[in-house]
Order: C-alpha cells, then structure tokens, then sequence
C-alpha cells in the first residue's frame, strides 16, 4: 500500500505514460510557459504573415494576370480589325489603281489613231483603208479584250454636211449617208469604224443626234480632255457599253478653232473590269462598279456579285470626266475576322510566367508590327514605282514606235516612187551618208527592246507582289498559235504540226506569256527550226525544242533565275527575266517547267499544266494543283 501511494505521489502513470487530461505534469507545464513567452509569439506570427503575404501576392499576381490577359485579348482585337481594314483598303486601291492604268491604255490606243490623223493632209485627213489597217495593226483583239469599235468624228457645220458625204462616198463608201434626218446647227457625223464586236453604230450616225454625247463633245472640244458616255444601244438594253471620245487638234495645244475630230472607242464595262483586274487575286473579294450618274451597276467581277456584309468598301474612280464608284466586299473565308472570347484567355492564363510570357510576346508583336510597317512602306514604294513605270515610260515608248513607224512608212512609200539612180550617183535613201530607213529600223528596234523590257520588269514585280491568277479552261493550241503569229516568225523557223488540240485549266494571258518567252528564247539562242508539240497526259504538256548549241551544263543550275544569263551569249539583248517569269507563271497556275539536253544538240524546255475539259472541270489529279494554286494565292 505504500508503494502504491508512493507511486502515486510521484506523479506518474502506471505504464509510464502521460497522465492524459486529468494530470498536467511538469512537461505540460513547460509548454504553457513557452506560450506565455512573447519570443514565441513573434515566431508565429512572422509565419503566418509570410503565409498572409504569399497568399496576397498569389492574389494580385491572378488578378494581374487576369487584367492583363483583358487588356492584350482587347489590343489584339482592335490590332486584327485593324490589320483587316488595312488588308481592304489595300485591296481596293489596288484595283482602283488597275481600273485607271486600264483606262490609261485604252487613252493610248486612241492617241495613236489620233497621231495618225494628225499626220495627214486634206480636207477628209485620212482614208477609210488607212484607218482599218492602222486600228488592226493596234491588235486590240488582244491587247483590248474589251474594246467592241473603234471610229473617228470630225465636225462639220450645216452647210458643209452634203460635200462631206459626196466625199465619203468617193472615197470608198458609196453608200455613205448621214443619219437621223433633220436640220441641225452642228454636226459630228462617224466617217470611219472598225468593229472588233457587235455594235449598233454603224459609218453615218450622227453623234450630235444624241443630246447626251453631243454634251461630251461640247465638253471634250473646249477642255481637250477625253470624255466616257454610255453608248446609246447600251443605255435601251441596261447594258454596260460606254464610248470613249478622245478630241484630236491640228496643233498639240488644245483649240476649238484646230480641232480635226474624234477619236472614239466603244467599251464593255464589264469586259474592261476583269482584263483590269486580270493578275490580281480574283478569290478574295468581289468588286462591283456602279455608273453614279446613272445609278446602276455596269459590270461585276464575279459575275453576278452584288455587295454586302458590315466589311464592305467603297472608292469613287473618275475616269474620262465620269464618275464610278467601286464596290469590294470580302468574299465568305476569304478574311478572318478575330472575335473576343474571354472565357477562353482567362483560361489561358494565372501567374507570373504567364504574365512574362505575355509581356515576351507583346515585345515581339510591337517590332512585328514595325517590321509590317517598313514592308508596308517598301511595298507602297515599289507599288508607286511600278504604276511610274506602267504610265510614264509605257507613254513615250508607244509615241516614240507610232511615229517612228508612220516615218519610216511615209519614208519607204516615197522611197519606192523614186527613180533608180544612176550608177554612181548618191542612193535618194541617203541624206549626208546616213541610211535614214536602217537608222530609223535601228530606232524602233531599241524602243521594242526597251518596251518589252519595262513589260518584263512590270511582270516580275507584279509576281513578286500579288502573284495570282484567273485561271479558266483554256485551249491550249489556239493560244499557240497567237503566240506564233504575234512572234513574227514565219513557218520555216517554227514548226507546229504537233500541236493537238487540248485543253489546259490557266489564265490565258499567263500561258501566252508563257509560249512567247519559250519561243522567243529559243528563236534567240537556238537555232531553227523551232519545234511546238503538245501531248496529255495526267496533265497537259507543252514542249518548245530547238536545234541550237543548247545550255551550257555549270549554267543548268541557274537557269531560272531571275538577272541571270550565260555568259556564252551576252552578244544576245536580254534582261534575264524571260525565263524565270516562265517558271512563276507555271507555278502561279498549278504547274512546272523543266529543261532537257537534246542530244546531239539543243534544247528543251517542258511545260506542264492541269488539263481540263471544255465545261470548266479540272481532270484528276490536276484538280488538287490547281485548287492548291488557288488557295495559296499563286
């Protein structure tokens, strides 16, 4: 009994243990001294003020993050919208600027006819024979797709309406007669027409009929500036036919009292919209063109395209004293545009790597955006100097050719008339030693070359830039055959009788282009006979070869580079851009071109492309290369 009480007056457990709830010995003791030590204390508190602190700062980094995340998702909507709105006012200056340099050539057509009249002498200034063969020898059957006539005016008063007739008529049209009847203060009677299309003038009506044309020529006779009025049978059908009036004086300034006539061409506004916009990319967006005068549309490309939707632009072109407004509107998938989604960015983001991340990212998208604008800027630049060069040296060179030709012609008539000299005496072509016709040839030579020079440097920029296509089921041998018969070669230089008919999926304009540069590189650094041939296979393949020394081997490898030409033939005029326009044409069209040795000499070059049928469908495979072409804007 007194163990027990002695173990029990120890204060300790049987089993050794602590006493549990009811017994606080001395350990218990100890705790609840620390606890009453304000050291302790401090030590609690500094981690729960860590903790608290961590916790805050978890709280603002989130909420950081999140108002971040807000405000880039909101930059980068307003930057995409921006972005677009660049992409379409882009896209609309450059079809406006395609629609006047369009115009512009058209304008030139009509200044050459008009140099011709103003070359001649006389009371009718020029023949019904010599205005056809000048207006043909301008190939507007191709060169102006949409050119349907061209003709030529002149005014004449009351009283000299029946002598002009009388001399019409002698003059080759015996049954020339001025129409409508009736008496009239003036007159503006068409002499001459050439008709590319189906027309309802005809040689005889009289313009001044027409209160509206006759206010255009008032307009265009006083100012010297060129006029565009609906055509009369265009405005009875809601057609878009417009005519074209050019005034031509005696002498280059401008007087009423010198003005010869008119030159005038009728236009298809709608043919006329898509040769301007051949080369720019025609599956992004719809243009519409609208005749603000009238208030109507007059051509659509695509057909049948009607503007809508909130992303629609609007540009007003003044063409020849009139007014069109151009309509662009994004075509469905054609330009994306980005959307808010806020759920979607918060998810995204939560923390401070997230945060430095974005922080990263806008440092790049700000130089991006910087880079885009300097490209922005470089391309304006080049697009400006382009146009220079579309307009300003495409100008003189056409003057410079037109009369040089009509000098050069004149010269050689008169030449012909001259009696043969007798021997020893000075040949009449000669004046001071000089052979004015070869020096004259030499002239118009050099300003071909220059010509086709600027066309090459044109095209090259053009395919750098927007390079796209129109692609359409085309026939292969009939664009070979105007490639032949616009190359000037005659049937012993270039042997077609392998030519099948066939049907390729291209843009017209690029397969001419294309077989031009082949021939004319192979009628330049081959030698005849130059050999066409065409097969199909799962694409359409045309082969150009000749019988020349061919293509040195190191120089293969460098064919189709731009600037670059073999040094076995820098005797030859060249720009070295015949050959690598080739290959971007074909590649702009879903296609390829190689070359291959012949042996024992010569060379050949292989263009393939998709085949089609004459419905529009694209066989096989090639639908898949031409679809592919189209989509990554080639």
């Amino acid at each position: 009994m007194c163990c027990d009480d002695g173990r029990r007056a120890s204060g300790r457990p049987e089993h050794g243990g602590r006493a549990g709830s009811v017994w606080i010995g001395p350990n218990r003791s100890r705790v609840v001294l620390r606890m009453l030590r304000p050291e302790w204390w401090r030590r609690r508190l500094r981690f729960a003020g860590r903790l608290w602190v961590a916790l805050v700062l978890a709280v603002l980094v989130f909420a950081g993050g999140t108002a971040g995340a807000v405000v880039f998702h909101k930059w980068w909507d307003g930057s995409v919208s921006a972005q677009n709105a660049d992409r379409l006012e882009r896209s609309v200056a450059a079809r406006v600027s395609r629609v006047k340099d369009g115009m512009t050539r058209y304008l030139d057509a009509l200044r050459a006819v008009g140099a011709l009249v103003q070359s001649s002498t006389g009371a009718a200034r020029t023949t019904g024979a010599q205005f056809e063969s000048f207006a043909r020898g301008l190939h507007p059957d191709n060169r102006y797709t949409a050119m349907r006539s061209l003709g030529w005016q002149v005014p004449v008063t009351r009283a000299g309406v029946t002598d002009l007739a009388a001399k019409i008529r002698r003059d080759g049209q015996p049954g020339y007669t001025i129409r409508p009847p009736g008496a009239r203060t003036e007159y503006a009677p068409l002499v001459y027409q050439y008709r590319l299309g189906s027309v309802a003038s005809r040689p005889g009506d009289d313009r001044r009929a027409d209160p509206a044309i006759s206010a255009v020529l008032d307009r265009t006779r006083d100012s010297g500036e060129p006029g565009l009025v609906p055509a009369p049978d265009a405005r009875d059908r809601q057609a878009g036919d417009y005519l074209l009036f050019l005034p031509i004086y005696q002498a280059f300034a401008p007087a009423r009292a010198s003005l010869l006539g008119w030159v005038s061409a009728q236009i298809h506004a709608d043919g006329f919209l898509t040769e301007a916009l051949s080369g720019i990319a025609p599956g992004n967006a719809g243009v519409q063109l609208v005749d603000l005068e009238d208030q109507r549309p007059i051509a659509a490309d695509p057909d049948g395209f009607q503007p809508t939707g909130p992303h629609a632009r609007t540009a007003d072109v003044t063409l020849a004293g009139r007014v069109w407004r151009l309509y662009l509107t994004p075509l469905p998938n054609s330009i994306v545009i980005q959307s808010a989604d806020p759920t979607a960015t918060l998810g995204l983001l939560g923390g401070i790597a997230l945060s430095l991340l974005l922080a990263v990212i806008t440092v790049m998208l700000a130089a991006q955006a910087e880079t885009a604008r300097a490209l922005r800027t470089a391309n304006n630049r080049s697009a400006d100097m382009v146009a220079m060069l579309s307009h300003d040296a495409r100008q003189p060179l056409t003057t410079i050719i037109n009369y040089s030709q009509l000098v050069l012609d004149d010269l050689q008539d008169a030449v012909t008339h001259v009696p043969a000299a007798p021997a020893g005496a000075p040949d009449a072509r000669l004046r001071g030693g000089t052979d004015i016709p070869h020096s004259l040839g030499r002239i118009i030579g050099a300003a071909h070359r220059l010509n086709h020079l600027v066309d090459d440097v044109l095209t090259t920029a053009r395919l750098d830039a927007i390079p796209t296509h129109n692609a359409r089921p085309v026939l292969v041998d009939q664009i070979i055959n105007e490639a032949v018969s616009d190359s000037g070669a005659n049937g012993m230089l270039i042997d077609t009788t392998a030519v099948q008919p066939a049907w390729a999926y291209s843009d017209p304009t690029h397969l001419r282009q294309i077989v031009a540069n082949l021939i004319g590189n192979a009628l330049k650094y081959g030698a005849p006979p130059v050999t066409i041939s065409t097969a199909v296979t799962d694409g359409v393949i045309i082969e150009v070869t000749d019988n020349g020394p061919g293509v040195p081997a190191e120089f293969i490898g460098r064919l189709f580079d731009r600037f670059t030409r073999a040094t076995t033939v820098t005797n030859k005029h060249g720009s070295g851009l015949g050959l690598y326009i080739v290959q971007r044409l074909a590649e702009v069209n879903g296609g390829h071109v190689t070359y291959t040795p012949r042996q024992p000499m010569g060379a050949c070059f292989t263009l393939t492309l998709p085949a089609a049928s004459a419905d529009g469908t694209v066989a096989g495979a090639d639908q898949a290369a031409a679809t592919g072409a189209a989509r990554t804007g080639r």
